[in-house]
């Protein structure tokens, strides 16, 4: 028990988490993945009123840890002679650590939104990059960014027995996702996606693709589609418009609207009272009426 007067902030978990992901990765000639989760870890142990000076910093960080390994004479492993391809390995171990650190960083956490900011950020100084071998700068790479995106939007939510650990983790990474949509890391179907984890989420009775239906993981669902309301439904209706599938969503949103407000008034919290299904429902229908008005 910390001593009177104390004010010692307790350890984040996902301080631990860092350093067990560490002591897991088998250190190569050019050790880019600690490397590259020594910054991260450094962007989120910033002081919490520095959010975008320390996401600023990781991404200046990044960008000079790509020019020096490209050109360190130390370096071995052929990465000199392929500049291109080590923008790959860089922008991926990013996405790798980013996405395995929302698994535990809850979606209220300054941290959370250090870490989508952070990629955002890198995409936005390494989109316009164009490849000069004379003077190779840090770019951006979406394959590893659209495969980690491809495989939580598959599953949805965890099919396990025993799911609230699971259920928080698919919470705290769909809300990721929502904040990499508004920060425009999908342009082409960021707005569609978002519409269709809207409508599953708020689905009742759930689909039938879903194999396990029980109050928690039904909470769980309802939940991530409040995120999606709130972090990334604007995307959503500046994508979709009126027209085609759009008119489809759009007809949903009443819907939508009455669900949340329907979840916002339950007697009971469901879930896990972390997740604040009620007071995000409440503010997630508040915004879907908004888009009717």
């Amino acid at each position: 028990m910390a001593a009177p007067g104390n004010t010692q902030q307790p350890t984040p978990a996902w301080l631990a988490h860092i350093d067990a992901m560490a002591s897991e990765i088998v250190p190569m000639t050019v050790p880019l993945e600690l490397d590259t989760l020594a910054i991260i870890k450094k962007m989120l142990l910033a002081p919490a009123d520095d959010n975008d000076g320390a996401v600023d910093r990781a991404v200046q960080e990044l960008r000079t840890y790509y020019r020096t390994t490209v050109s360190s004479p130390d370096a071995s492993g052929g990465v000199q002679d392929y500049p291109a391809k080590l923008v790959m390995f860089v922008v991926g171990a990013v996405v790798d650590h980013v996405f395995e650190l929302a698994k535990v960083v809850d979606r209220r956490d300054p941290a959370h939104k250090r870490l989508a900011d952070l990629l955002v950020g890198l995409k936005r100084s390494g989109a316009a990059v164009k490849f000069d071998a004379e003077n190779p700068q840090l770019g951006w790479e979406s394959e590893n960014l659209d495969w980690h995106a491809a495989e939580i939007w598959r599953s949805f939510t965890p099919d396990h027995t025993s799911p609230a650990e699971e259920c928080t983790s698919a919470l705290n990474t769909h809300a990721l996702l929502a904040r990499l949509v508004a920060g425009d890391l999908f342009p082409v179907d960021g707005g569609w996606r978002t519409a269709k984890c809207i409508s599953e989420g708020l689905q009742h009775p759930p689909s039938q693709e879903f194999a396990i239906d029980t109050p928690l993981v039904r909470a769980c669902r309802a939940a991530i589609a409040a995120q999606y309301v709130l972090l990334a439904g604007d995307v959503l209706v500046r994508q979709l418009g009126a027209e085609g599938d759009a008119a489809l969503r759009r007809a949903e949103w009443p819907s939508w609207a009455e669900r949340l407000k329907t979840l916002a008034a339950a007697a009971a919290e469901d879930g896990i009272p972390e997740w604040d299904l009620k007071g995000s429902a409440a503010e997630a229908a508040k915004k879907v009426e908004g888009w009717l008005n």
